[in-house]
């Protein structure tokens, strides 16, 4: 018995949420929606929230209007450290820019109010298409810089249907 003990150190989850559907909001105002298939909780032997089908959010302005959409196929958030990580097929749209962000994975650090990604992305903006090595943000995103951008890529969809 003590050897299946050892094996299975991870203990069961503490909470477990099916077709999530969470509001987020501040001092009355709507700030962010989430929706996930799946949440499961874990108190031990690390405190830690994992959403292993995705999750989905939706930011809003003052108005209710959709300012940003963010959207990952698992991530994880470890509430001792505040960290929380986005990974595989990770997507960012800032509705005002109309910028698309496509990266593997970002971290949000809410103590340093820092979003990162430390791998290579692309973003598209219109018919702009821009690679770099790294992502950086506050967490508001008034400043989001790709860091080492390269490759701006201009194109004209007429030129591209001729034969």
């Amino acid at each position: 018995m003590e050897e299946v003990q050892r094996f299975d150190r991870r203990q069961p989850p503490a909470q477990t949420i099916r077709g999530a559907h969470i509001y987020r909001s501040e001092k009355g105002q709507m700030q962010a929606e989430l929706t996930a298939d799946l949440i499961v909780k874990y108190t031990e032997p690390v405190e830690q929230t994992i959403f292993p089908h995705g999750l989905k959010v939706t930011f809003f302005d003052s108005l209710l209007l959709p300012k940003a959409f963010f959207t990952a196929d698992s991530a994880i958030q470890w509430n001792e450290t505040n960290e929380f990580r986005a990974y595989n097929n990770v997507v960012l749209i800032d509705h005002r820019s109309h910028d698309t962000v496509y990266l593997e994975d970002i971290i949000w650090d809410s103590r340093e109010k820092r979003i990162y990604s430390d791998h290579p992305l692309h973003a598209v903006n219109g018919q702009r298409v821009t690679y770099g090595d790294r992502f950086e943000s506050d967490d508001s995103f008034t400043n989001p810089q790709i860091v080492h951008q390269r490759g701006s890529i201009e194109w004209n969809e007429e030129e591209e249907e001729e034969p």
